[in-house]
């Protein structure tokens, strides 16, 4: 019997933990087959492990502080368009947040 796959905001809520490698790896299969068909989760995948990736490189020098609350906003903003979340602090984003600073 095949197991259902994961729903699209339970994607998004773990999508940083995929990229991260955070996710113990049932759950990270799970992900990865939803995303391989979702037409809707895939481009948020593919934005945020090129944003990722671009942070890691450029890693050396500093990220002035303007472009660093324009990209913070801009996250905020796919995620509400993407409706997971809904910007509230339970959402995808803040939760991440919360878990990587402790806040």
């Amino acid at each position: 019997m095949m197991e259902p796959m994961l729903p699209c905001d339970e994607v998004m809520d773990r999508l940083w933990e995929y990229l991260d490698g955070e996710l113990d790896p049932e759950t990270a299969g799970q992900v990865e087959k939803h995303l391989e068909v979702c037409q809707r989760c895939f481009p948020q995948y593919d934005f945020r492990r090129a944003f990722k990736e671009l942070l890691s490189h450029s890693a050396e020098g500093s990220v002035p502080p303007a472009l660093q609350r324009r990209v913070f906003e801009a996250l905020l903003e796919e995620d509400r368009a993407a409706g997971v979340g809904g910007g509230k602090e339970g959402g995808s984003l803040w939760a991440r947040i919360r878990r990587r600073f402790g806040h």
